[in-house]
């Protein structure tokens, strides 16, 4: 994106954040037709169009005998003439004479000249004749072409993010390939020197590095490929490395600790060095440290180091954040509801609030700061 005009107010709160990522960020990524089997995850980079109608044809909802409603002036019961079999696959061949009834199951195309399907509940079957009772006139039991898609009608607009039950309907419509966003790559990095990747051994005053694998299977999800750029020491030379490196192969930098205002908390004088800071601090607990600024023009979302804070400040700003860049159609998420494991202590320092369930929103009396909210309304600020 376009570097912000320096005289220009800078986000203060969550919503005024979001609101800034939605409108000021967009996809500049390519597009390539994707065969439909490698679609699920990825984003349409243009709208898809039914070139066709489903159903193709007019066909049975029921097991039962295709008859002609010209056969019922009379009345029922009628008994008419068993002419021959529709199965799905199988069509009957010839256009239904007067007097005939052909017998058909569920999804067989119905036969030129047939009006209604009576279900077989409502036959009784004798020797190569059919007799319809009264009670079969109730519905036709017939699914008419264009029924579920009409041809030239929109199916997917671009923007969409494609599911299991959209690579159904595609398949349906005999659409092979669409034409599909790149997808967004990310470099991930965690910051301090007190962490440890998994599986390595913790030494005196070391933790492991948690972050990481839980961003990395969230962007994994939202259809990322992950540049996993590991742990980065406090060393402001070796991060501004880093970070260089990793702004010149990727789409997204996301990185996790490093966000405060302690001496060897670096990225924010780093990212103002190397390019512009469109916010720094929000007025959200938890995940006030967090700041949104480009290094060499790649966006970079710098996420707090405190598991939980970076887990909600990824949650409300990291997706929209993630939509945008990706082309996807940007949903502002509102809340995040998180069950506890045990009840909360009540703490003179914090309002009474012990519940089995948090919901993390804006509060009522002040729309700029995140809360946690328990499940009896009391507000927990942790």
């Amino acid at each position: 994106m376009e570097q912000a005009d320096a005289a220009a107010p800078q986000p203060q709160d969550l919503q005024a954040a979001q609101a800034f990522i939605a409108s000021s960020y967009g996809c500049t990524l390519g597009a390539g037709w994707i065969s439909l089997e490698e679609a699920q995850g990825r984003i349409l980079a243009e709208d898809v169009v039914a070139a066709s109608a489903l159903p193709r044809f007019a066909a049975s909802a029921m097991d039962g005998f295709a008859i002609r409603d010209a056969d019922l002036a009379d009345g029922c019961p009628a008994m008419l003439r068993i002419a021959g079999t529709a199965r799905a696959g199988h069509p009957f061949p010839r256009p239904l004479e007067p007097g005939q009834a052909v017998r058909i199951f569920t999804g067989a195309p119905v036969p030129a000249g047939a009006d209604r399907v009576i279900m077989q509940e409502d036959c009784r079957i004798g020797s190569g004749v059919v007799t319809l009772e009264t009670a079969a006139l109730r519905k036709r039991h017939i699914r008419h072409p264009g029924e579920d898609v009409r041809e030239g009608q929109l199916l997917l607009p671009k923007g969409t993010r494609i599911t299991a039950a959209h690579q159904s309907l595609l398949a349906a419509l005999q659409i092979e390939r669409v034409r599909l966003v790149r997808p967004l790559k990310v470099a991930l990095l965690s910051t301090g020197d007190e962490l440890r990747p998994l599986g390595q051994p913790l030494g005196a005053g070391q933790i492991a590095d948690t972050n990481g694998p839980y961003l990395r299977r969230h962007l994994l999800q939202r259809g990322c490929r992950v540049d996993n750029r590991g742990i980065i020491p406090d060393d402001a030379d070796a991060l501004m490395e880093t970070l260089v490196s990793a702004a010149a192969d990727n789409d997204f930098v996301l990185t996790t600790g490093g966000a405060s205002v302690g001496a060897e908390d670096h990225l924010k004088q780093l990212v103002r060095k190397r390019g512009y800071l469109e916010f720094w601090r929000l007025r959200m607990k938890p995940g006030k440290p967090v700041g949104l600024g480009d290094v060499d023009d790649c966006p970079i979302l710098i996420l707090p180091g405190n598991p939980v804070a970076a887990a909600v400040a990824f949650h409300f700003l990291g997706q929209v954040l993630i939509a945008a860049l990706s082309g996807d159609r940007v949903r502002v998420p509102s809340s995040l509801r998180l069950s506890l494991a045990a009840r909360l202590p009540r703490r003179p320092a914090y309002p009474a609030g012990v519940g089995r369930r948090l919901d993390i929103r804006s509060s009522t009396s002040d729309p700029s700061v995140t809360v946690v909210r328990s499940k009896d309304g009391a507000n927990v600020r942790p």
